[in-house]
Protein backbone atom coordinates (compact mmCIF):
# COMPACT_ATOMS: atom_id res chain seq x y z
CA UNK A 1 0.00 0.00 0.00
CA UNK A 2 3.06 2.28 -0.01
CA UNK A 3 4.19 1.78 -3.57
CA UNK A 4 7.53 0.29 -4.60
CA UNK A 5 9.40 3.60 -4.77
CA UNK A 6 8.49 4.58 -1.20
CA UNK A 7 9.17 1.06 0.07
CA UNK A 8 12.64 1.14 -1.48
CA UNK A 9 13.41 4.62 -0.17
CA UNK A 10 12.19 3.78 3.34
CA UNK A 11 14.15 0.52 3.36
CA UNK A 12 17.33 2.40 2.34
CA UNK A 13 16.80 4.92 5.13
CA UNK A 14 16.21 2.11 7.63
CA UNK A 15 19.27 0.17 6.45
CA UNK A 16 21.43 3.26 6.92
CA UNK A 17 19.81 4.05 10.29
CA UNK A 18 18.32 7.32 9.03
CA UNK A 19 15.18 6.99 11.11
CA UNK A 20 13.96 10.61 10.92
CA UNK A 21 14.18 10.49 7.12
CA UNK A 22 12.32 7.16 7.00
CA UNK A 23 9.64 8.58 9.30
CA UNK A 24 9.26 11.66 7.10
CA UNK A 25 8.73 9.50 3.98
CA UNK A 26 6.22 7.32 5.79
CA UNK A 27 4.34 10.42 6.95
CA UNK A 28 4.16 11.51 3.31
CA UNK A 29 2.66 8.15 2.34
CA UNK A 30 0.16 8.33 5.21
CA UNK A 31 -0.83 11.91 4.29
CA UNK A 32 -1.67 10.66 0.78
CA UNK A 33 -3.37 7.48 2.04
CA UNK A 34 -4.48 7.53 5.69
CA UNK A 35 -5.46 3.84 5.37
CA UNK A 36 -1.89 2.74 4.58
CA UNK A 37 -1.69 0.33 7.51
CA UNK A 38 1.79 -0.99 6.63
CA UNK A 39 3.15 2.54 6.51
CA UNK A 40 1.48 3.33 9.86
CA UNK A 41 2.92 0.17 11.40
CA UNK A 42 6.39 1.01 10.11
CA UNK A 43 6.07 4.56 11.41
CA UNK A 44 4.98 3.27 14.84
CA UNK A 45 8.03 0.99 15.00
CA UNK A 46 10.34 3.84 14.02
CA UNK A 47 8.80 6.22 16.58
CA UNK A 48 9.19 3.55 19.25
CA UNK A 49 12.82 2.99 18.27
CA UNK A 50 13.40 6.75 18.58
CA UNK A 51 11.81 6.66 22.07
CA UNK A 52 8.95 8.90 20.99
CA UNK A 53 6.36 6.77 22.75
CA UNK A 54 3.38 9.13 22.41
CA UNK A 55 3.80 9.22 18.62
CA UNK A 56 4.33 5.44 18.52
CA UNK A 57 1.18 4.94 20.60
CA UNK A 58 -0.83 7.18 18.26
CA UNK A 59 0.40 5.32 15.19
CA UNK A 60 -0.36 1.89 16.70
CA UNK A 61 -3.85 3.10 17.62
CA UNK A 62 -4.43 4.23 14.03
CA UNK A 63 -3.19 0.87 12.72
CA UNK A 64 -5.65 -0.93 14.99
CA UNK A 65 -8.50 1.26 13.79
CA UNK A 66 -7.76 -0.14 10.33
CA UNK A 67 -6.96 -3.74 11.31
CA UNK A 68 -8.05 -4.94 14.75
CA UNK A 69 -6.41 -8.34 14.24
CA UNK A 70 -2.85 -7.12 13.65
CA UNK A 71 -1.04 -8.95 16.45
CA UNK A 72 2.25 -6.98 16.41
CA UNK A 73 0.35 -3.69 16.74
CA UNK A 74 -1.82 -5.08 19.57
CA UNK A 75 1.20 -6.47 21.38
CA UNK A 76 3.38 -3.39 20.96
CA UNK A 77 0.60 -1.03 22.04
CA UNK A 78 -0.10 -3.22 25.07
CA UNK A 79 3.59 -2.99 25.96
CA UNK A 80 3.54 0.81 25.64
CA UNK A 81 0.41 1.05 27.79
CA UNK A 82 1.78 -1.35 30.39
CA UNK A 83 5.34 -0.09 30.68
CA UNK A 84 4.77 3.21 32.49
CA UNK A 85 1.89 1.54 34.36
CA UNK A 86 -0.54 4.33 33.70
CA UNK A 87 -2.92 2.43 31.42
CA UNK A 88 -2.75 -1.11 32.80
CA UNK A 89 -6.40 -1.91 32.06
CA UNK A 90 -5.87 -1.04 28.38
CA UNK A 91 -2.57 -2.91 28.31
CA UNK A 92 -4.23 -5.98 29.80
CA UNK A 93 -7.06 -6.00 27.25
CA UNK A 94 -4.77 -5.42 24.26
CA UNK A 95 -2.37 -8.13 25.42
CA UNK A 96 -5.28 -10.54 25.87
CA UNK A 97 -6.51 -9.75 22.35
CA UNK A 98 -3.01 -10.14 20.92
CA UNK A 99 -2.59 -13.48 22.67
CA UNK A 100 -5.90 -15.06 21.73
CA UNK A 101 -8.62 -13.25 19.80
CA UNK A 102 -6.64 -11.51 17.05
CA UNK A 103 -4.53 -14.51 15.94
CA UNK A 104 -7.66 -16.66 15.86
CA UNK A 105 -9.51 -14.06 13.78
CA UNK A 106 -6.56 -13.65 11.40
CA UNK A 107 -6.20 -17.35 10.60
CA UNK A 108 -9.71 -18.71 11.21
CA UNK A 109 -8.80 -20.62 14.38
CA UNK A 110 -11.35 -21.00 17.17
CA UNK A 111 -11.61 -17.90 19.35
CA UNK A 112 -9.44 -18.12 22.47
CA UNK A 113 -6.77 -20.36 20.94
CA UNK A 114 -3.12 -19.36 20.78
CA UNK A 115 -0.88 -19.24 17.73
CA UNK A 116 2.09 -21.49 18.58
CA UNK A 117 4.15 -19.74 15.92
CA UNK A 118 3.82 -16.42 17.74
CA UNK A 119 3.87 -16.91 21.53
CA UNK A 120 5.16 -13.40 22.32
CA UNK A 121 1.79 -11.88 23.23
CA UNK A 122 0.97 -14.74 25.59
CA UNK A 123 4.41 -14.41 27.18
CA UNK A 124 3.85 -10.66 27.60
CA UNK A 125 0.36 -11.21 29.06
CA UNK A 126 1.73 -13.62 31.68
CA UNK A 127 4.41 -11.10 32.62
CA UNK A 128 1.86 -8.30 32.79
CA UNK A 129 -0.28 -10.32 35.20
CA UNK A 130 2.74 -11.30 37.29
CA UNK A 131 4.69 -8.03 37.44
CA UNK A 132 2.21 -5.22 36.91
CA UNK A 133 -1.26 -6.25 38.06
CA UNK A 134 -0.27 -8.85 40.66
CA UNK A 135 -2.81 -11.35 39.35
CA UNK A 136 -0.70 -14.40 40.04
CA UNK A 137 -3.47 -16.92 39.41
CA UNK A 138 -3.96 -15.49 35.92
CA UNK A 139 -0.19 -15.31 35.43
CA UNK A 140 0.16 -18.98 36.37
CA UNK A 141 -2.63 -20.13 34.05
CA UNK A 142 -1.26 -17.94 31.23
CA UNK A 143 2.25 -19.35 31.63
CA UNK A 144 0.80 -22.88 31.74
CA UNK A 145 -1.09 -22.20 28.48
CA UNK A 146 2.17 -20.96 27.01
CA UNK A 147 3.98 -24.14 28.03
CA UNK A 148 1.14 -26.27 26.63
CA UNK A 149 1.72 -24.97 23.09
CA UNK A 150 5.38 -26.03 23.24
CA UNK A 151 6.78 -22.56 22.54
CA UNK A 152 10.23 -21.47 21.46
CA UNK A 153 13.04 -21.84 24.07
CA UNK A 154 12.88 -18.20 25.20
CA UNK A 155 9.12 -18.29 25.79
CA UNK A 156 9.48 -21.61 27.59
CA UNK A 157 12.22 -20.17 29.84
CA UNK A 158 10.12 -17.06 30.60
CA UNK A 159 7.11 -19.19 31.53
CA UNK A 160 9.12 -21.56 33.73
CA UNK A 161 10.90 -18.64 35.38
CA UNK A 162 7.60 -16.87 36.07
CA UNK A 163 5.97 -19.95 37.56
CA UNK A 164 9.16 -20.72 39.50
CA UNK A 165 9.37 -17.23 41.02
CA UNK A 166 5.72 -17.29 42.05
CA UNK A 167 6.15 -20.76 43.53
CA UNK A 168 9.11 -19.57 45.61
CA UNK A 169 7.17 -16.52 46.80
CA UNK A 170 4.34 -18.83 47.87
CA UNK A 171 6.79 -20.74 50.06
CA UNK A 172 7.83 -23.77 47.99
CA UNK A 173 11.48 -22.96 47.26
CA UNK A 174 12.46 -26.48 46.22
CA UNK A 175 9.71 -26.73 43.61
CA UNK A 176 10.40 -23.19 42.36
CA UNK A 177 14.12 -23.85 41.97
CA UNK A 178 13.36 -27.13 40.19
CA UNK A 179 11.33 -25.16 37.63
CA UNK A 180 14.33 -22.89 37.01
CA UNK A 181 16.43 -25.93 36.14
CA UNK A 182 14.04 -27.31 33.51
Amino acid sequence: NMGPAYELLVSIYLATNKLPEAARELETVIAKNPKADRALMSLALIEEKQNDFPKARDAYEKVLQLNTALVPALNNLAYLYGDPRHQLASARELARQAATDAPAKACSRPRGTVDPAYPGPLRFLGGLYRHHTGEWTLAQSTFERLLAIQPDPISRAVALHGIGKMTIHMGDSAKGLALFEQ
